[in-house]
């Protein structure tokens, strides 16, 4: 019988069982990040100054987002829409949102919004066999509301915006 068939594989099982936990003590052990839940409510009171086309529509977005000091980032975003009336638009915008955040109690959520009138622009082919719808938009504003602690878990978050188009 050829020994080296024997030995060799005997020789690197051995090396293996001495080894591995030493290498098992070096792994680092990363501690699992119980997920920051809970709701932001954004109500908007939108005075439509400007000219709605037909079919338009006020869009109402708002925004949160999180820089950690690790180097997450974490942006998230949410929408209503709603057919103005009268010059006046009311949107509630609801954002659950659930965040693997490192640091919550430090954190901090910068809140903003966009308003703006949207509505659909309909052209005919030349040969008039077709038509095709174009989103466009005839009024927009962005603005930044606030730096806010991150809220606890499980909490709802109002805010109120004003905006006027």
């Amino acid at each position: 019988m050829n020994t080296r068939r024997f030995v060799f594989p005997l020789l690197c099982a051995v090396v293996f069982v001495v080894c591995a936990p030493a290498f098992a003590q070096d792994a680092e052990v990363v501690p699992a990040v119980a997920a920051t839940t809970g709701k932001f409510v954004f109500t908007f009171a939108v005075t439509v100054s400007s000219v709605v086309p037909k079919n338009g529509v006020v869009v109402c977005t708002a925004f949160a987002s999180v820089n950690e000091s690790s180097g997450q980032s974490i942006q998230q975003h949410a929408i209503a829409i709603v057919t103005p009336s009268a010059g006046k638009a009311t949107c509630t915008v609801n954002m659950p949102y659930s965040w693997a955040l490192a640091t919550p109690t430090t954190d901090k959520v910068a809140l903003s919004y966009k308003v703006e009138v949207d509505y659909g622009y309909e052209f005919t082919a030349s040969n008039g066999t077709g038509t095709a719808v174009q989103l466009a938009s005839s009024n927009l504003v962005n603005e930044n509301l606030a730096t806010i602690p991150v809220p606890l878990s499980g909490a709802t978050t109002n805010e109120s915006v004003s905006a006027r188009i």
